[in-house]
């Protein structure tokens, strides 16, 4: 038998594995794996990730964007064991407290020994309403829900409503609610803000939870936070003998740029499984995989074929992961494939045991009575007694919709509708796995926003059209793949944008259109429901807020100049332009934000927007010198001496045309693969800001990269200088 390891951690032992044997309560399980997902929800600011902080020990605000605006924004992740004191003069709650995922699973101290009996994943997420699409992904894996509601402010706040609706769509059962920030508040107003929630949660599946006021920041009454996750929540049924099944919330490359070809490791996906036991060694797939779309539109899937090299629940090194909390798999997978989370949405099982791949289903629908999530005008002398909101209204054809389906959250069109049964076909804008009898939410455009609007089930009768599936190892092995997703539309779309006429009729849009119009103070401020702060030089709460307005609505305004003179008769004046123009017209969301991130850069969006939200106090002066105004970064970013293509003396092309297609698109890839590793590298220095639009979407980093680093004057050098033709 071997010895207990020097950490503390129970030892687990793959020779002698028996899943019949399993439950999530195992010591060899509980003590390396967190079994049970817990949620964290409700409004911006009510202290989701403190609480998580305090039970944990980790900050799971890990960002430069989060830590400045003090929010969450991407779903951030954290484990903790708890423990229960063994003496039996320990009072309660006082017995039951928490530590580290990496924690000893027995320990001593002056009130006597504890032992581990819960090993809890948190989900931590963002609270902002533009958010709720995160939100819902997060939704996807939880077990029970911890809702925050802050004492010092009037419950409920539109979030509080929009989260409690989503946890009650995705059918979680178990919930605490945290009544946070008593330290702000007088006995009275707590006890009054208690009877305002009790009321709150009338009806609904939190009608009988508990509610328990706390401050995450003093870390009163975590205990008993500890105590109710043991006591209020029951341990998941888990089934241990079916074959794995794991959706995908995470996935990354955890190489080094520079790294020797030798030390090279496969990419990384993170997430939670639902059913199995995945063992290191085994034999994976994932699907949808690689999708790609041919200039008719059809839409086709490669599943990934790889094999487990390693598991981990953070810094718990796993021999076999089971059900429950989020794990990480170490695979032989192009770390490309799983670079900037790629892979979310995704689902990891054994070969031929996942399900079908589809991109249209027939759902039935169920809507909810009034719009959540927004402050209402809910005055009884202007809409009469009983008013609680706008009502939502049918769904109608030709409506675009996101669709969340387990981690993924996916835009769709209404193709056809039935009154009778609420059914609907919905034409899905990227494939998804999905089972008869899954439950999804449904979620619509309003001001500016996506707001949950009702809940979706896949009936057994629906008639969904499947994908064909290629099964295809794409890397059984490592080999590096440096292009980034690149259909054969998105590919020429790329290569006319560095034909000369075609770049030269571009500028010139840009050159000659009027100045752009500029967002109103409203849009700045009150965004994101706060006010425009003057006077305060150390203070710029905005500021990234109005950056974002500001550049995304110089950009759109200047594509819209192209478009409209792409549509005037007569202004395309060479076939390359006509060329350009025809793409553009077919209004495929690929083309579209490649042209919009060449577009941000030949603009210059930004240099822009930073100039009028520095004019008007937003930001501060030091915001002018960033990677956008920096011409010594290009060269930073791309070295293009590396470039091997087209040596005169080994390659040439019949004719000139033939040249800049074939150079301008094995530079754009040779670019971006460098684009993305200084990303990686640099990101701290001074690079974040660029980095950040870049890592936004595959396609906009495209354009990013075509327009900053020069690629267009690069391959002209190489066509004309180098006479590669």
């Amino acid at each position: 038998m071997p010895a207990p390891p020097a950490d503390g951690l129970a030892v687990q032992d793959l020779t002698n594995l028996d899943v019949t044997t399993l439950t999530p309560l195992s010591p060899e399980v509980i003590s390396r794996q967190a079994t049970i997902n817990v949620g964290t929800i409700g409004h911006v600011a009510h202290g989701k990730s403190t609480v998580v902080r305090g039970l944990s020990g980790v900050m799971t605000i890990r960002f430069k964007q989060e830590k400045e605006r003090n929010i969450t924004i991407k779903l951030g992740y954290a484990n903790a064991k708890i423990y229960k004191c063994q003496n039996p003069d320990c009072p309660n709650p006082g017995c039951y407290t928490s530590h580290g995922s990496a924690y000893p699973d027995r320990y001593t101290d002056e009130h006597g020994e504890w032992v581990v009996v819960r090993h809890v994943s948190f989900v931590d997420c963002p609270g902002h309403d533009i958010l709720m699409a995160t939100m819902l992904n997060g939704a996807a894996v939880m077990d029970a829900a911890l809702l925050l509601i802050a004492a010092n402010e009037k419950c409920p706040q539109p979030q509080t409503s929009e989260h409690l609706a989503a946890v009650e769509i995705m059918r979680l059962r178990h919930l605490i609610i945290l009544q946070n920030k008593v330290e702000l508040v007088t006995e009275a107003e707590a006890q009054q803000q208690y009877a305002d929630i009790r009321n709150f949660v009338k009806g609904t599946v939190a009608d009988s939870a508990p509610v328990v006021p706390i401050s995450a920041v003093l870390r009163y009454n975590l205990d008993v936070v500890a105590e109710y996750l043991c006591t209020q929540i029951p341990v998941p049924v888990r089934d241990f003998t079916s074959s794995p099944q794991m959706i995908i919330i995470r996935s990354f490359d955890v190489n080094k740029p520079g790294q020797d070809a030798e030390e090279l490791m496969g990419g990384v996906a993170g997430g939670s499984i639902l059913k199995g036991v995945l063992k290191v060694g085994d034999e994976i797939e994932i699907r949808p995989g690689v999708i790609s779309k041919d200039d008719q539109g059809r839409v086709t899937c490669r599943a990934i074929k790889t094999k487990v090299k390693s598991l981990h629940a953070e810094n718990n090194e796993l021999q076999y992961a089971v059900p429950g909390g989020l794990i990480g798999v170490g695979t032989q997978m192009d770390p490309t494939l799983t670079r900037a989370d790629r892979l979310v949405g995704h689902v990891l099982g054994y070969p031929g045991h996942l399900p079908d791949v589809y991109d249209q289903i027939e759902i039935k629908y169920h809507l909810l009575r009034r719009l959540l999530g927004v402050k209402q005008d809910t005055d009884a002398s202007k809409h009469g007694e009983g008013y609680k909101g706008p009502s939502i209204t049918k769904l109608k054809n030709k409506e675009i919709l996101m669709v969340n389906i387990g981690s993924t959250a996916a835009g769709g069109q209404i193709v056809g509708t039935k009154t009778e049964g609420s059914v609907a076909k919905v034409q899905l804008a990227v494939p998804v796995c999905a089972n008869v009898g899954d439950k999804l939410a449904l979620s619509r455009r309003i001001d500016k926003h996506w707001r949950l609007i009702g809940l979706l089930v896949i009936p057994p009768v629906s008639t969904m059209t499947r994908l064909l599936v290629i099964f295809a190892t794409v890397a059984g092995t490592l080999s590096i793949q440096t292009d980034p997703p690149m259909n054969e539309a998105v590919a020429n779309f790329t290569a006319l944008l560095g034909n000369p006429d075609v770049h030269k009729f571009i500028d010139k849009v840009l050159m000659d259109a009027p100045p752009p119009p500029s967002p109103g103070h409203r849009e700045l401020g009150e965004d994101l429901g706060g006010e425009v702060v003057a006077g305060k030089k150390d203070d710029y709460p905005f500021c990234s807020n109005c950056k974002t307005i500001q550049s995304t609505a110089i950009s759109a305004y200047f594509l819209q100049q192209i478009t409209d003179i792409c549509d005037g008769p007569g202004n395309a004046d060479s076939l390359s332009t006509e060329d350009f123009c025809g793409y553009l017209r077919k209004g495929i969301s690929a083309l579209n934000q490649v042209l919009n991130g060449y577009i941000f850069v030949r603009s210059r969006a930004l240099q822009l927007a930073i100039s009028t939200c520095i004019g008007r106090g937003q930001c501060p002066i030091e915001d002018a010198y960033n990677a956008f105004f920096n011409p010594i970064v290009p060269g930073r970013l791309v070295d293009f001496t590396k470039f091997p293509y087209c040596p005169p003396h080994y390659w040439s092309f019949y004719d000139i045309e033939t040249c800049y297609k074939k150079v301008t698109l094995k530079m754009i890839l040779f670019a971006y693969d460098q684009v993305s590793e200084a990303c990686d590298e640099y990101g701290d220095e001074g690079l974040d800001e660029f980095c950040g639009y870049f890592a936004t979407d595959a396609d906009l980093g495209l354009g990013l990269v075509f327009g900053f680093v020069g690629v267009h004057e690069q391959a002209t050098g190489y066509c004309v200088r180098d006479q590669c033709w």
